[in-house]
């Protein structure tokens, strides 16, 4: 659990930099800890406790975080395709006969993203309509338009940060892959490496979902439900694995999350108290 903990932390990290902001892993961690704790109120409020404090303690803008959020979903769902892809593989060889539904979901994760990336990379080069937003008369929808176009641009000349964001995600995926398959042995259900990494690649569509009853209640155990029924098992199966999952999550989260929150209201009273003391500087 800290292993893959630290590799989402690890990606946070990463995803920031892209915009030349530095945050120490331990302050990630924090930040994907603390987030996943509120996660647990509806409309997913991690989103935007982490863009708020980030603007608050860093200056980063809320449209570079979203970008970056974004662009953490389009990596890790190329990755969750093609290790999805190379499990379904590996099981019909086997003869296991998992659902051709199973297939589609995964080409469609690792297809999806191009498609999206392109379209972007489309958008971005129309200088014309860039110009014309720069121009007077310009709203704030037009202004929130250009500092997207200039943030993608910006992603643009940074591969070696995709490919880190993309390796993270893939290692990522490989240890929740073992995660489910290691829960599967324990209940007794027939199960092995490669349809770990099914499950947990069907796992990824939870990700898309940004709002949600709290906790995610009901929607993962619908998840596993269907990739367990797509490897031959059935709903039931795939309840108690993501049951066990929620326990041993919930219980992870409880403890560092608590801790973690505790520790960036300490940092934000920190930078709130040397803002009041530079502001009082300035005025004497």
């Amino acid at each position: 659990m800290l292993t893959i903990h630290t590799l989402t932390a690890l990606n946070f990290k990463i995803m920031v930099s892209m915009f030349d902001f530095h945050v120490p892993l331990l302050e990630s961690f924090a930040l994907a800890m603390g987030g996943n704790l509120l996660n647990f109120l509806p409309l997913n409020t991690a989103l935007a406790f982490r863009s708020l404090y980030l603007k608050k303690v860093y200056g980063v803008k809320f449209v570079e975080f979203g970008l970056g959020t974004v662009i953490i979903l389009l990596t890790g769902s190329i990755a969750a395709g093609i290790l999805g892809i190379a499990g379904f593989c590996y099981l019909s060889f086997t003869a296991e006969n998992p659902s051709l539904g199973l297939l589609l979901l995964f080409i469609l994760f690792f297809l999806g993203p191009f498609g999206v990336l392109g379209l972007a990379w489309i958008y971005s080069n129309r200088r014309g309509e860039r110009d014309l937003i720069h121009g007077e008369g310009h709203t704030w929808f037009a202004r929130l338009y250009s500092s997207l176009i200039d943030s993608i641009n910006l992603v643009a000349t940074k591969p070696k940060i995709l490919f880190k964001l993309f390796a993270v995600s893939m290692a990522s995926g490989v240890l929740f892959g073992v995660k489910f398959w290691l829960i599967s042995e324990s209940l007794g259900y027939p199960a092995n490496f490669f349809s770990g990494l099914v499950l947990q690649s069907t796992y990824r569509v939870l990700s898309f979902i940004t709002i949600m009853p709290a906790g995610a209640i009901g929607l993962k155990e619908a998840v596993i439900g269907f990739g367990t029924k797509g490897l031959g098992g059935d709903v039931m199966s795939g309840v108690m694995i993501s049951a066990v999952h929620r326990v041993i999550n919930i219980a992870w989260i409880v403890l560092c999350g608590s801790t973690s929150l505790v520790f960036l209201g300490r940092r934000l009273a920190q930078k709130s108290s040397a803002y009041s003391e530079d502001h009082s500087s300035i005025q004497s």
